[in-house]
């Protein structure tokens, strides 16, 4: 992609979700409950990092949204502080897809 066909596009990243299909997994791989977008499944790198560049590839870096989880925040800095691109929107409750899209695309939408 050339700097003209990315120029106008945006990223939205969802990240809100709490995996729970894989939490007794990763309750068992780390003695402890984390979302697995959090987590780092080969490497050292999460999966949100991954899917960041994947955006960023897409969008201009200051053209990403990623949504989140308000009590989510924690998983940023931990096991080391994770630094996101563009905007992070940070949702105050679990509202599943619909909601997830929405509140970023109304962030875009007024930019």
């Amino acid at each position: 992609m050339t700097l003209a066909t990315t120029r106008n596009r945006w990223s939205i990243v969802l990240s809100g979700g709490d995996g729970r299909r894989m939490s007794p997994f990763i309750q068992r791989w780390l003695g402890c409950p984390r979302p697995k977008q959090y987590c780092a499944f080969a490497g050292w790198r999460t999966m949100l990092e991954h899917t960041l560049d994947r955006a960023v590839a897409a969008a201009a870096p200051e053209r990403v949204v990623t949504v989140i989880n308000r009590d989510h925040r924690r998983f940023l800095r931990s096991p080391r502080d994770m630094r996101l691109p563009g905007k992070v929107v940070a949702q105050p409750c679990r509202r599943d897809t619909g909601p997830g899209v929405f509140l970023p695309l109304a962030r875009v939408m007024a930019q």
